[in-house]
């Protein structure tokens, strides 16, 4: 999908707005970073003192390198597939509505932590007052999955490259090191081998490249299990389930636009 362009695409039909949005997002992302932390309370989306920009610009602040690299990775592969579908304006369209159904999911993924917190003794009071609505909310990642969502939706088959899909096994990493000093010797010793086997025939025996629906699917498993036992850390996994919600619904409203 990602080669032979001039092949693929007429000039009119390039997907023009997927490369500028991308490059857009890694732009301001090295313009941010020498002062990461302004930004985020300058542009970030924050539950406590909301602006209206914010639902915008939040989708183009990121905090490290990895994060906005593998984001535009999805959003260049979902893009093309998309853009060329449904428009450049009905693309962007499910871009926007994509993140703020992740804004309003993050608030929810919010509530839910204080909840989960005052279960587990982990905050005494209201929900309310254990829930954190001072933080911010950054990143591309609500609207680049709601593209994908779409993606998956109407070309299943469309290819992506495999080694995306396996970014999904990372919060089951995360789980193991959590955990790894209060496994036995031997068992660790166990996993960890059955881990790097199974990454090593992944790489070397798996297809270079799955259906975009197995990667969306991998990713909504890994966001299930995620929120069951709460190891997601600073990632807004509600807010992504939102950004899928959020492109679904999208999709059937804009795509009577026009393509451009």
């Amino acid at each position: 999908m990602l080669e032979g362009f001039r092949e693929n695409f007429e000039v009119e039909d390039f997907p023009e707005i997927t490369f500028i949005l991308s490059a857009v997002i890694f732009a301001v992302f090295l313009f941010t970073q020498n002062n990461l932390s302004f930004y985020e309370d300058a542009f970030g989306f924050i539950p406590a003192s909301p602006q209206i920009y914010s639902l915008i610009t939040y989708t183009f602040i990121h905090a490290s390198f990895d994060h906005v690299l593998f984001n535009i990775l999805f959003l260049v592969i979902a893009g093309i597939v998309l853009e060329e579908t449904v428009g450049s304006w009905a693309f962007l369209a499910i871009y926007f509505s994509s993140g703020f159904f992740a804004v309003l999911f993050d608030i929810l993924g919010r509530f839910l932590t204080g909840f989960f917190d005052i279960m587990n003794n982990a905050c005494a009071g209201s929900v309310l007052a254990c829930t954190n609505f001072g933080g911010p909310f950054i990143g591309a990642s609500g609207s680049i999955f709601g593209v994908m969502a779409v993606a998956s939706m109407i070309k299943p088959q469309e290819k992506i490259p495999t080694i995306l899909v396996v970014l999904a096994l990372i919060p089951f990493v995360q789980l193991y090191a959590q955990y790894q000093a209060h496994i036995e010797y031997f068992t660790s010793l166990f996993v960890t081998a059955t881990v790097l086997i199974l990454a090593l025939t992944i790489f070397f025996l798996s297809p270079g490249t799955v259906p975009i629906f197995v990667g969306l699917l991998a990713f909504l498993f890994s966001w299930i299990f995620v929120i069951l036992l709460g190891i997601g850390g600073s990632v807004s996994n509600v807010g992504h389930l939102g950004g899928v919600l959020g492109g679904l619904i999208s999709y059937f409203i804009f795509t009577k636009i026009k393509r451009t």
